[in-house]
């Protein structure tokens, strides 16, 4: 059976009892790596255990043979139901003698001979050949373990295909065995004796194989038993792998000043947490704001965040309307994981470390101004009004006669503007600028206070005071007043 399928129903089931809810917003202590890898159910995803075990005459000597049939036993027992076990025995020939699933390690260890064979060889390049066949195959899991057991040299028979310890067909196994990453198979050589020089040649295929040196065959057991951590974190890493780089799904409801988003695991395994959550919008005038700041979200799980959102206009004194405008509303967070500690350095998440999604378009509306103000704004123009005619009267600050504009030289008229009500404009072609006239009262009398610019939005006006019949000097031009009727 697949491993990856086996692992489906595990692993939701023992994500959810590590996280408890799922759904609510809580606090997740960071879990043991022991924890992780369990509820993620590594040990559901099948291993190859490929076992080649030196047959050769001289495993006989000091009990070597026996001890190392013992000391399998560790080896047998780590391994999880799911896992493929290929174990060969190797001597002037290599010959399997258990292929299949895991099993009690006596069951296994019942099909290995009572004894090495008194003759026999060392094929050490048959054997690892044979490993790499095993490997190869359409079959074969997404992690194994090579274990080579071996108390001498590469001595092989007459006939073998690796006759030297280098040379062609050595390179052969070498290229084979590039084809595979230290990620999905480790390889584990145990030297058994003093000239046991061969195991080195295992490390010479796989580059990254480990080389054991037990101080004696008794402790073989415990140094099998270690490749079971090793296992697992290939196989927690081969499971992790489809969750890299996915983080959360956004959906929104609003409802008049009420906005709701729902953020939905986009991973299989991983317990994403949230923090620094906010709401903003691309209109500077609306205000949105989420409830809380900070949220958990399990492996396929959703959690729903609330909030508001409000359209605040600086629209000052106005008359009472509704204004309208239609923007995204964004939600951002930084995203870690409990699970970041208990899996570093050796597995790392690819968790994006920041999370944004936008709402479709939503248009907000609201009311602004006073129902009085144009009422209000009415009576108000008229009393100004009523008021200025009233003082105008009062004080007779009214324009008459001609100003006359003459050039720098004081000769040459350039235009000349009737004066009449309380303003008169200075525009005309032949200027170069643009001014102003406006009456002033003045110590019983109207004046003209004269503003002129030579270059409107350019530069600053320059204004000056000319009484009835009088002149001024403004901006290089000649401003003269001339009286009419009097």
């Amino acid at each position: 059976m697949n491993g990856l399928g086996m692992m489906r129903g595990l692993s939701v089931a023992g994500v959810a009892v590590l996280l408890l809810a799922s759904s609510a917003i809580t606090s997740w202590a960071d879990p043991s790596r022991a924890d992780i890898l369990n509820s993620i159910g590594a040990d559901a995803v099948a291993a190859d255990y490929v076992v080649l075990v030196d047959t050769s005459g001289s495993m006989a000597a000091d009990g070597r043979y026996s001890s190392v049939v013992h000391s399998l036993t560790g080896l047998f027992d780590a391994m999880s139901p799911g896992d493929h076990v290929s174990v060969y025995t190797f001597d002037d020939a290599v010959t399997p003698v258990y292929l299949g699933p895991a099993e009690p390690a006596a069951t296994i260890l019942g099909k290995l001979p009572a004894g090495p064979n008194p003759t026999g060889a060392t094929d050490l390049g048959k054997a690892i050949g044979t490993a790499l066949d095993t490997l190869e195959q359409p079959s074969a899991a997404p992690v194994a373990n090579v274990v080579l057991v071996t108390d001498g040299a590469h001595e092989p028979p007459p006939g073998s295909p690796y006759p030297q310890s280098t040379g062609p067909a050595w390179d052969a196994l070498r290229q084979r065995a590039s084809r595979f990453t230290a990620s999905t198979v480790s390889a584990y050589a145990v030297p058994l004796g003093d000239h046991a020089s061969g195991a080195a040649l295992l490390k010479s295929v796989f580059p990254d194989a480990v080389v054991l040196d037990p101080e004696n065959v008794q402790d073989l057991h415990d140094y099998l038993a270690r490749t079971k951590a090793t296992v697992e974190l290939a196989k927690a890493r081969t499971l992790l792998a489809e969750d890299t780089g996915k983080s959360l799904n956004a959906s929104w409801k609003f409802a008049g000043a009420k906005v709701s988003v729902t953020l939905k695991s986009k991973t299989r395994h991983v317990p994403i947490a949230v923090s620094g959550l906010a709401l903003t919008a691309g209109d500077g005038d609306v205000v949105a704001k989420l409830d809380t700041s900070t949220v958990q979200v399990a492996p396929g799980q959703e959690v729903t965040l609330k909030g508001s959102v409000a359209y605040q206009p600086s629209s000052g004194l106005t008359y009472q309307h509704t204004e309208s405008t239609t923007t995204a509303i964004t939600v951002h967070g930084d995203l870690s994981s409990p699970w970041t500690a208990g899996l570093q350095p050796d597995i790392r998440l690819g968790l994006p470390e920041k999370f944004e999604a936008a709402s479709p378009p939503q248009t907000f509306s609201t009311a602004v101004g006073s129902p009085w103000f144009i009422p209000v704004a009415v009576l108000a123009l008229a009393a100004m009004a009523a008021g200025i005619t009233a003082v105008l009267r009062r004080r007779g600050q009214v324009l008459s006669g001609v100003l006359v504009v003459r050039g720098g030289d004081g000769d040459t008229v350039l235009a000349k503007f009737p004066l009449s009500g309380t303003t008169t404009t200075l525009d005309n072609p032949a200027l170069p600028g643009r001014g102003e006239v406006a009456a002033v009262r003045r110590r019983g009398r109207t004046n003209m206070r004269i503003s002129y610019s030579s270059a409107p939005g350019a530069r600053p006006a320059v204004s000056g005071l000319c009484g009835p019949g009088g002149s001024l000097v403004l901006g290089g031009l000649f401003f003269a007043h001339v009286k009419i009727g009097g």
